[in-house]
């Protein structure tokens, strides 16, 4: 009979020793559960992010795209506004010469 009771015992200290390592096994698969699910979460705030900084460069793109075609106009009116200075200034020396010549013309006549 004391070999009865002796494994008896040594049944209930391992089911003992069993039930603790459950419950610790359990403990650990319920922190890495709440782990993953922070995991989880960052990983969507970091693809949110993305999705959002995607959206500013795509916006300015097309910033720089309308900065661009502006410089362009800038430029081309630039150009056309130094081929009429250009042209006016032709013209004014133009009228300057024939002004000088209607001037000779009139002092001849004055003798």
């Amino acid at each position: 009979m004391p070999q009865l009771l002796e494994h008896t015992r040594r049944s209930v200290e391992v089911a003992q020793e069993g039930e603790q390592e459950a419950t610790d096994g359990l403990s650990q698969v319920q922190q890495a559960s709440q782990l993953l699910n922070d995991i989880s979460e960052m990983m969507s705030t970091i693809a949110n992010m993305s999705l959002q900084m995607g959206s500013a460069i795509e916006e300015q793109a097309k910033v720089s795209e309308d900065i661009n075609r502006q410089v362009i106009n800038i430029s081309e009116l630039s150009t056309s506004n130094l081929k009429q200075a250009l042209s006016s200034s032709a013209s004014t020396r133009a009228l300057r010469n024939v002004a000088l010549e209607m001037n000779e013309l009139a002092s001849g006549f004055k003798r």
